[in-house]
C-alpha cells in the first residue's frame, strides 16, 4: 500500500453444496487507514444479493442466497484509498461468513505492507544562445505525480563556472504546494518544498551572468524526502544546453594622408575611416563617429556619401557621425573626408566604433599630428663680373619660396665688400 494510492480487496464465496446456503452474511471490517470505501457485488450461477449489492464505508456487508447446483458464487470488489496521514506500519485484513445460526467463518488474512511512495518529475528549460556579458535565465518546473505527498522535496542545481551571481526566485507554487524556501551558495542553488501534495507544483527561475564563451550543459535534480521512494528515477533530472557566445570585436582604424609631415597651414589632409567586424555574426547597427580639432585649426570637413549608410556633421559639437548599419560578418568598411589645415599647434583626431552592447565590443581609434609654418626659402644673386673706377655695378636677386608653408615676411640682407 502507498499514501494516496487506491487499493483494492477482492472476496471470493462459492457453494460447493451439497445444500443451498440461505441467508448468508459476509462481512468485512476495512481499516480506518483507507477512506472513502466502496464495495460492489458480482453474483454468478443463480446467487441472489438480498442486502449490500454495493454499499459505502468501512463496514462491509453482503446477504445472499447461494443455491447449491451450478456451484453459485458471489465476488465482492472492496476498493479505497489509503489516507495521506496513515503510519507506516502492516495492514491485515480478514473477510468473514456466516450462516444463520452458526459461526462466523474467517477468510485467508492479507497483509500490506503501508509506506509512501511518489514520483516527482523536473523539467528544464533555458535560451539557446546568450553572449558573454548578458543573462542566461533557467526555468524549473517541479510537479509531484503522487501517489504520496513528498514534503520536504529538494531541488538541486549547480550552475556551470562559465556562469557567476546566480539569483534564484519562486514563480510559482499551485496546487496545494507551499513553503518552499532557496537558498545559494557559490554557484550551488538549493530549494526545499516544504509541502508538496500528489498533484502540487512548484516553479522555480534561476539567472546567471554569463562570463565566459563556450558550450555549458546545466543540470537540475530533484529528491524525494527521507523515505519516500521515487517509483519513476528517469524524470528526476533535467539538463539544458546553452552556447555562450563571445560577443563581436568591432575594430576601427583611422588614417591620414600625407602619411608624415611636415604640416602646415593651408595644407588639405586627407582622413580615412576602416571599419571591421572581426566576429562571425554580424552587428546592426554600428556607428563610428569622429570628434574633430576645433574649427580655429581646421576648417569643417569636406565630403561625399558613403558606400554604405550615412554620414552627419554637427559644427557644434564638431561631431562627425557615420551611421553605417549592419556590418557583416568579418566584414570591412571604409570611408574617407578632407580638412584643411587653418594654424599652427598640435592637432588631435579620436574616433570610435560602436555597436549593440549586447553583442558587441567598441573600438577607437586616434590620429594626432603637429603644424608648423615650416618652409624653403632660396635666394639667387648674379651682378656684373667686372666694373671701372667710377662705373656702375648692378646686382639681381632672386628669392624662391619652395614651401611648402607661406614666408610673408621674410627679410633679405645683403653686403658689399671690397677683395
Amino acid at each position: 500500500m502507498n499514501r494516496g494510492s487506491v487499493t483494492s480487496y477482492t472476496i471470493s464465496v462459492a457453494n460447493l453444496g451439497p445444500s443451498d446456503a440461505t441467508g448468508v452474511v459476509v462481512t468485512d471490517t476495512i481499516s480506518s487507514v483507507l477512506e472513502n470505501v466502496q464495495w460492489t457485488v458480482l453474483a454468478r450461477n443463480n446467487a441472489v444479493v438480498t442486502a449490500g449489492a454495493t454499499g459505502t464505508g468501512n463496514l462491509v456487508s453482503v446477504t445472499a442466497d447461494l443455491p447449491a447446483a451450478d456451484t453459485a458464487s458471489l465476488t465482492i470488489v472492496v476498493t479505497g484509498t489509503v489516507r495521506m496521514n496513515a503510519p507506516d506500519g502492516d495492514v491485515l485484513n480478514t473477510a468473514y461468513l456466516q450462516l444463520p445460526g452458526q459461526q462466523k467463518q474467517p477468510s485467508n488474512t492479507v497483509i500490506s505492507r503501508l509506506a509512501a511512495v511518489t514520483d516527482l518529475s523536473i523539467s528544464k528549460s533555458a535560451q539557446h544562445e546568450v553572449f558573454e556579458g548578458g543573462t542566461l535565465t533557467y526555468t524549473l518546473d517541479v510537479e509531484n505525480h503522487g501517489p504520496s505527498t513528498a514534503n520536504g522535496a529538494m531541488v538541486k542545481d549547480t550552475i556551470p563556472v562559465q556562469l557567476t551571481n546566480p539569483v534564484v526566485t519562486i514563480l510559482s507554487q499551485t496546487d496545494g504546494a507551499s513553503g518552499t524556501t532557496t537558498s545559494v551558495s557559490g554557484n550551488a542553488v538549493l530549494a526545499t518544498i516544504g509541502t508538496l501534495p500528489p498533484g502540487g507544483k512548484v516553479s522555480l527561475r534561476i539567472v546567471a551572468t554569463a562570463v565566459t564563451p563556450g558550450t555549458t550543459v546545466n543540470a537540475s535534480l530533484v529528491f524525494t524526502p527521507a523515505g519516500v521512494p521515487d517509483s519513476d528515477s528517469s524524470n528526476n533530472v533535467s539538463a539544458v544546453l546553452s552556447n555562450i557566445l563571445a560577443k563581436s570585436r568591432l575594430e576601427l582604424d583611422k588614417a591620414i594622408a600625407p602619411a608624415a609631415g611636415p604640416y602646415y597651414p593651408g595644407q588639405t589632409l586627407t582622413y580615412t575611416l576602416t571599419a571591421r567586424n572581426q566576429s562571425s555574426l554580424g552587428v546592426n547597427p554600428v556607428q563610428i563617429t569622429d570628434t574633430l580639432p576645433p574649427a580655429a585649426l581646421i576648417t569643417d570637413p569636406v565630403y561625399n556619401a558613403p558606400s554604405q549608410g550615412t554620414v552627419t556633421f554637427d559644427p557644434g559639437t564638431r561631431i562627425l557621425t557615420w551611421n553605417a548599419g549592419l556590418v557583416n560578418p568579418y566584414a570591412t568598411v571604409s570611408w574617407s573626408y578632407q580638412v584643411t589645415l587653418k594654424d599652427t599647434g598640435r592637432v588631435r583626431n579620436a574616433a570610435a566604433i560602436a555597436g549593440p552592447p549586447d553583442v558587441s565590443t567598441p573600438d577607437t581609434s586616434t590620429v594626432i599630428i603637429e603644424t608648423d609654418p615650416q618652409t624653403d626659402l632660396r635666394i639667387v644673386k648674379s651682378g656684373t663680373p667686372q666694373a671701372y673706377v667710377g662705373g656702375v655695378v648692378t646686382y639681381r636677386l632672386e628669392i624662391f619660396n619652395d614651401g611648402p608653408a607661406p614666408a610673408d615676411g621674410a627679410t633679405v640682407k645683403t653686403r658689399c665688400r671690397q677683395r
